[in-house]
């Protein structure tokens, strides 16, 4: 038995840098004033609240007014189709793609029973967005087009540019659901037209429970109803106390995953390529899903023969990846990600996703894929 626990499911969570746990443990000893508060602790917990603003502003080629702090990406997907829904705005078309996050697809698929028309453009074999039929449901009664930067499952990066400029061209807002890009792609939001975008500190080596919504030009240029109320903190855009420590945190992770971008990149391709050559020699028959598309340098979702992934899973415990969709009672299903992209059912049970981070080793990649064929060898197929 190994005495290591080797962490590849960094597509789910991350964990944090000693940069972030740093910063994090200074800000809660010394700084854990309410930075709504008028007294002297209040308001130096205001200025390292703006200091924090103003760092994710620069690193993301923005401007410090367009950045509000969350509590996720979740939050924030669902903050957009609430802002509809108390709006009640003349057009009523809905557009997204059929393999969003579950916090777009369920939350636009909410607001059909309240007269909302809600289409999915769907995907290609290769997982991504099929722009020409995106054009045809793209109409001028189109509100919003939400399309995610990348699949959380197979890490195919979509055609965000172009469906951005459609949906403009119709007069509709474009959200853009970045959370797996940040850190793994060039993400500066001053070369893009996204009206809105969102994000998530613990993919990011970052606290859980942090977030940020970008809203380009401001809370002013939001055309409808800001959907929270409360304290009025984050000019209502999240209203309540603010959670500084974390705040905090995602600052120093932006900071640190921007800075080194480039060394990420060239660390995580390195891993996919070391990888997805010794899946493809040592598993005969395995599938690689969206292996011709343009991917994220650390995701790696791979089809196994003979073994449901459940199984698999459940049998290399000192291994964490993951698999397909969990049900609420726990269960692994299919993937309706696999399935929007034609794989069968079949396939798709049998799909497993990698995703490394930077302190994965190509000792933990190797280390992997030996388990991987013991395993295989040890369970009877079926």
């Amino acid at each position: 038995m190994r005495d290591k626990i080797i962490y590849l499911d960094n597509n789910a969570t991350t964990s944090c840098s000693y940069k972030v746990q740093e910063a994090v443990r200074v800000c809660m000893k010394e700084q854990w004033g309410n930075a709504s508060s008028q007294h002297f602790i209040g308001r130096q917990a205001y200025r390292l609240l703006e200091e924090s603003r103003e760092r994710v502003a620069a690193a993301l080629a923005c401007r410090k007014s367009e950045i509000f702090f969350n509590s996720g990406a979740t939050e924030g997907n669902n903050w957009i189709f609430l802002s509809l829904l108390k709006s009640n705005p003349g057009k009523r078309r809905i557009v997204i793609s059929s393999i969003e996050h579950k916090s777009v697809l369920l939350s636009a698929r909410a607001l059909e029973a309240l007269g909302f028309e809600v289409v999915e453009m769907p995907v290609t074999q290769d997982g991504v967005v099929d722009l020409k039929q995106a054009s045809e449901l793209i109409s001028n009664n189109t509100v919003l087009v939400s399309c995610q930067y990348a699949n959380n499952e197979t890490g195919v990066i979509q055609p965000v540019s172009q469906l951005c400029e459609m949906a403009h061209n119709a007069g509709a807002i474009f959200h853009c659901d970045a959370v797996q890009g940040l850190g793994k792609d060039n993400l500066e939001m001053s070369k893009q037209d996204f009206d809105i975008t969102t994000f998530s500190g613990h993919k990011i080596h970052g606290p859980q429970g942090t977030g940020i919504l970008y809203l380009r030009g401001g809370f002013k240029s939001w055309p409808y109803t800001l959907p929270f109320v409360g304290g009025g903190q984050e000019h209502d855009v999240h209203p309540g106390t603010h959670n500084l420590p974390g705040i905090v945190g995602l600052a120093t992770a932006v900071e640190e995953v921007v800075s080194n971008l480039s060394q990420r990149i060239d660390h995580f391709s390195k891993l996919q390529k070391l990888l997805e050559k010794e899946l493809l020699i040592n598993i005969p028959g395995c599938i690689i899903h969206g292996k011709s598309a343009n991917r994220l340098p650390n995701t790696t979702n791979v089809a196994i023969p003979g073994l449901p992934a459940d199984i698999l899973i459940a049998n290399m415990p000192l291994f964490c990846i993951s698999s397909g969709s969990a049900c609420n009672s726990g269960a692994i299903g299919a993937s309706y990600v696999l399935q929007s992209m034609g794989c069968l059912e079949e396939v798709s049970k049998r799909s497993v996703r990698i995703s490394t981070s930077i302190f994965t080793t190509k000792k933990d990649i190797r280390s992997f894929v030996s388990e991987l064929i013991t395993t295989l060898k040890t369970l009877p197929s079926l």
